[in-house]
């Protein structure tokens, strides 16, 4: 996550072309954006507006151990673009964290 932080300087800027690339420096892949701050945030055709301003706060207040969070929402985040159910995709990492 060593790009996170141009992620979150280039979200902060609200606009659609910064909240793009700073998904991509999140290394989400962007086929789709929709959004209009405060209102819209669609990504993929997932509504993801909820998900990506824990991110954003979470890298915001983050410091060293609580980096972890962040790269737990950034994964969640990722995994609800890629239509992954984020219960399913935990159990799947349980299960390969126990072979």
């Amino acid at each position: 996550a060593s790009d996170l932080p141009i992620a979150i300087e280039a979200m902060m800027q609200q606009t659609e072309a910064a909240m793009h690339v700073g998904l991509i420096f999140l290394g989400l892949k962007v086929e789709t954006l929709e959004y209009h701050p405060g209102k819209t945030f669609r990504l993929n055709g997932h509504d993801v507006g909820d998900l990506v301003n824990r991110v954003v706060l979470a890298a915001r207040q983050a410091s060293g151990a609580e980096a972890t969070e962040v790269e737990d929402l950034v994964r969640d985040l990722r995994q609800k673009v890629e239509g992954i159910p984020l219960d399913a995709a935990n159990t799947d990492a349980e299960a390969w964290a126990e072979l």
